[in-house]
């Protein structure tokens, strides 16, 4: 089991690794907003993957850094789009 401390260092640590990741997720939600704010539509099963593969993401980088609860926690939530 982790220490909050190291926990702690472990986002840090996702932070300053990974920000190029952040900027491009960023960008993704930005042209998710305007595409729906166009009128489209995707449909419910597309949608929830367009939803869920940020949590995916986070759950990867989680297992990384070797949080097993968020990794588990963030993969659980990314399968339940259906």
């Amino acid at each position: 089991m982790l220490t909050p401390d190291q926990i702690l260092e472990n986002l840090q640590h996702i932070v300053d690794d990974w920000h190029p990741l952040a900027i491009a997720w960023h960008a993704y939600f930005a042209v998710l907003a305007v595409t729906a704010g166009f009128g489209v539509r995707p449909s419910r099963r597309v949608a929830g993957v367009l939803l869920a593969l940020p949590l995916f993401s986070v759950s990867a980088l989680a297992w990384a850094t070797r949080n097993p609860f968020n990794g588990a926690v963030f993969a659980l939530s990314g399968g339940r789009w259906r």
